[in-house]
């Protein structure tokens, strides 16, 4: 059987452009195992989102009870009867370090008539603050009150 000379060049070429062609999708796999993902982001993005619920469950403890807790909290979220660790409204999911990613530190202050809860954050530097007023914003440095 003979074969013409042209057929087989095409063979040859079609060879190469699937050898390419796998070659290609083996480097996107690859590649973007190593360099897509973006951990720090994530996690930025999950404190974000975290510190909404916060809010959230900040206003439903203040419906019930007319204050943002009985006494003053400074700077520590996981003081024992205070509104950070407040079963009924959630809050306590909210403040809690295992809901975060390793290393973010939680800072939150209180008074009767406000509250303020911020997050360090891993990617972009610096803190996420939210507070009473309705600010929900970055910030360089951390908390030293109720108020981002």
């Amino acid at each position: 059987m003979n074969v013409h000379p042209i057929a087989l060049k095409t063979l040859e070429i079609f060879k190469y452009v699937v050898a390419a062609f796998v070659l290609t999708i083996i480097v996107l796999i690859v590649s973007s195992a190593f360099f897509g993902r973006r951990p720090h982001g994530k996690g930025d993005a999950k404190t974000k989102s975290n510190l909404a619920g916060a809010r959230v469950a900040m206003e439903i403890y203040y419906d019930a009870h007319k204050n943002y807790g009985l006494y003053a909290v400074f700077g520590d979220c996981s003081a024992a009867g205070s509104i950070f660790t407040d079963k009924k409204s959630g809050m306590d999911q909210y403040t809690s370090a295992t809901r975060y990613v390793d290393g973010t530190k939680l800072t939150c202050y209180s008074s009767p008539s406000a509250y303020a809860i911020s997050a360090s954050l891993k990617s972009a530097g610096g803190y996420w603050c939210i507070d009473s007023t309705g600010n929900s914003k970055s910030r360089e440095d951390n908390i030293t009150g109720p108020q981002c």
